[in-house]
């Protein structure tokens, strides 16, 4: 068994050793062959030259594809993407990190047994940084170990949290529509075109860490800014895959409306108002 592991980076000094130090303790078995392909997208800082210093420590051989000016996250995963050979490829970018030695081994062995699954996901802890807090992601019904994730669920939610919570059989990635590629922000659509070819499963067993920044491109919006956002996001998503699956957008897109309340929510909430009083 082969798996490649991508490594998605771009200016992330403060927080590539972290990553780093959770992936070279990485413990798989002794029959998967590893290797670590790293994009880094022109970083002008020391990224690199701290990934390359520990190689000397890793189990696993580092790959680095070349990149002399910088292309944006979204192509610069379809480079990475281009150059997986194995037969799973696993996803870590820099300012996140994996917490448990087995984080890949519990994924490769879950889609080894479940051939009808092209995609491996668990929950992360979700990690502040402006308040140096660990907060678990929100998880359905704790009685349930893992659950499937349909088509339709995953466009109305963009139910996984985070790319490096994932492991993806390889067969199916590179069979994805190239038009995920011209989108603006990848993983709500490559896990949607993933869902084409299969079940995308969520486990809930915490086994990596996901970096909330307060700076970040997201994390930076306020409510209303990220809805508008993913309303455009659904519409672009709906335009670049053809309408295939108009109907479960249309109730995406509704799902993103602010909510009006009915007449008798209107008069519940008089009448609770009148019961204080």
């Amino acid at each position: 068994m082969k798996l490649d592991i991508v490594l998605i980076t771009y200016n992330q000094t403060q927080y590539i050793a972290q990553a780093l130090d959770g992936l070279i303790m990485q413990r798989v078995n002794p029959d998967v062959e590893v290797r670590v392909i790293v994009a880094d997208d022109a970083s002008m800082d020391d990224t690199v030259a701290i990934i390359r210093s520990y190689e000397a420590q890793s189990p696993f051989p580092f790959i680095y594809l070349p990149q002399e000016a910088n292309m944006g996250h979204v192509l610069n995963y379809k480079r990475a993407f281009a150059a997986c050979t194995g037969d799973y490829v696993a996803i870590l970018e820099g300012d996140d990190w994996w917490c448990n030695p087995y984080h890949l081994q519990k994924h490769l062995d879950f889609l080894d047994e479940h051939r009808e699954c092209v995609l491996s996901a668990n929950r992360p802890c979700r990690y502040y940084e402006q308040t140096n807090e660990f907060v678990p992601s929100f998880y359905r019904d704790e009685h349930l170990p893992n659950y499937a994730i349909t088509l339709e669920q995953q466009i109305a939610n963009n139910c996984i949290d985070n790319l490096s919570t994932c492991v993806i059989r390889n067969s199916a990635l590179q069979a994805i529509d190239s038009c995920v590629y011209e989108s603006d922000l990848l993983d709500w659509i490559l896990h949607i075109a993933l869902s084409e070819k299969g079940l995308l499963i969520y486990h809930r067993e915490i086994t990596s860490i996901y970096r909330v920044c307060s700076d970040g491109i997201w994390s930076s919006k306020n409510a209303e800014l990220k809805r508008q956002e993913n309303i455009r996001l659904i519409r672009q998503y709906d335009m670049l895959l053809k309408g295939r699956w108009h109907k479960y957008f249309i109730t995406a897109e509704r799902l993103q409306q602010p909510h009006k309340r009915t007449f008798y929510e209107r008069l519940l909430g008089i009448l609770k108002r009148f019961c204080r009083k």
